[in-house]
């Protein structure tokens, strides 16, 4: 990033803090553990910020890099949404049911296992799991 500060590179920040949920940007700096000065000078401008930085803003607010950085293409790809409405209906319907129960898992603490049997959708595999995030397990089944 060049030395002087960018103010709409600022303004996107705070469009993608906002549309994130947070309603002030102190909040959304605690919520993250970053230090409350650098967040409020990155986002109201009188501090630029490098790219490492803004593609870690970017992850959070689930925004596109390129977009934060620059302004270039598109705030957000795709949603999930849309790709949802792409699907045939009975698909996106199990695919819905799956991640709801993914949801409920992880929120009572447990991993989340996956089978990979040529995609067809295998029993348990929301089942509560034990193991290291990415390892593969017996036939095949991956931990999350």
């Amino acid at each position: 990033m060049s030395k002087s500060v960018d103010q709409d590179q600022a303004a996107r920040l705070k469009k993608a803090r906002e549309e994130a949920g947070f309603l002030d940007a102190t909040s959304a700096a605690r919520a993250f553990g970053w230090t409350i000065p650098t967040y409020l000078s990155h986002e109201n401008g009188s501090r630029g910020f490098k790219s490492q930085v803004a593609k870690r803003y970017a992850a959070v607010y689930k925004v596109s890099a390129a977009w934060l950085i620059s302004g270039e293409g598109q705030m957000r790809g795709p949603g999930i949404d849309a790709q949802l409405v792409a699907l045939p209906p009975a698909v996106s319907k199990h695919l819905i049911e799956l991640f709801n129960q993914m949801i409920a898992n992880v929120q009572k603490g447990r991993r989340i296992e996956f089978a990979e049997n040529d995609g067809e959708p295998a029993e348990g595999t929301a089942a509560s799991a034990r193991g290291k995030h990415g390892k593969t397990t017996e036939a095949g089944k991956r931990r999350l």
